[in-house]
């Protein structure tokens, strides 16, 4: 019995004490597929390297909304990114995600609003927009447009991505390098360089416009205004 209660123990520090394993990134099929509740498995820094312009220091935002109304961060980040240029246009202040016309005090407020909308209304069986749980039932009444789902699945894809890349991996010890001969470093000139790129971002509506609507039916997104639902 002592001989089990210590494998025990020693089990349970060794699986406590493990690093996290990455997770793995989203592919553009599976971020327009995927259960939109389906919980994203990243801490705030995790996503935080997935991000970019404004939207960098909501990380944390995003991850709270997630636990706090089962909305998956990634694709609220994504929905953001999409909807404001990373955070850089508003169609009314602080609003990253062009909910309506409504202001904000922040855009932390902002996306804890949009985020239990999103829950209450698109994600919930009997929300008034609910035509299922993934993209193509949100973009249904969301927007209705091939484009806003393309670009918020590729976006969610690329998120997941670069934080899976980031994301901390077990720390396995590292095999011991042969010795290099001195004679390598003859005349030889070693050059050391940091490969990076860049992917596009999505494009963005150079002027805002504003319609009528109430703020549960009117929609602003890429530069069009989607009014009710379909």
């Amino acid at each position: 019995m002592k001989k089990f209660l210590s494998v025990f123990l020693s089990l349970t520090i060794f699986i406590a004490g493990a690093p996290k394993v990455a997770a793995p990134a989203l592919t553009f099929s599976e971020a327009a597929e995927m259960d939109l509740r389906t919980p994203s498995d990243l801490t705030a820094d995790e996503l935080r390297n997935g991000l970019k312009k404004y939207l960098v220091d909501l990380a944390e935002d995003f991850v709270a909304a997630e636990e706090r109304y089962g909305v998956n961060a990634v694709f609220l980040a994504a929905l953001a990114a999409f909807e404001s240029g990373w955070g850089r246009h508003c169609f009314r202040e602080n609003n990253i995600f062009g909910w309506g016309r409504k202001s904000f005090e922040t855009k932390s407020e902002c996306i804890d609003f949009v985020a239990s909308k999103i829950a209450q209304h698109y994600l919930s069986e009997d929300g008034k927009y609910y035509h299922g749980m993934n993209l193509y039932g949100v973009n249904r009444s969301y927007n209705g447009s091939d484009v806003w789902l393309e670009n918020v699945a590729a976006i969610m894809s690329k998120i997941s991505e670069k934080a899976a890349v980031c994301a901390p991996v077990p720390d396995f010890a590292e095999p011991e390098e042969p010795p290099v001969s001195e004679e390598f470093f003859g005349s030889e000139e070693i050059i050391e360089t940091d490969e990076f790129y860049e992917t596009g971002e999505p494009a963005e509506a150079d002027e805002l416009s504003e319609t009528d609507g109430t703020e549960e039916e009117s929609r602003f997104t890429g530069g069009v205004i989607v009014i009710g639902s379909h």
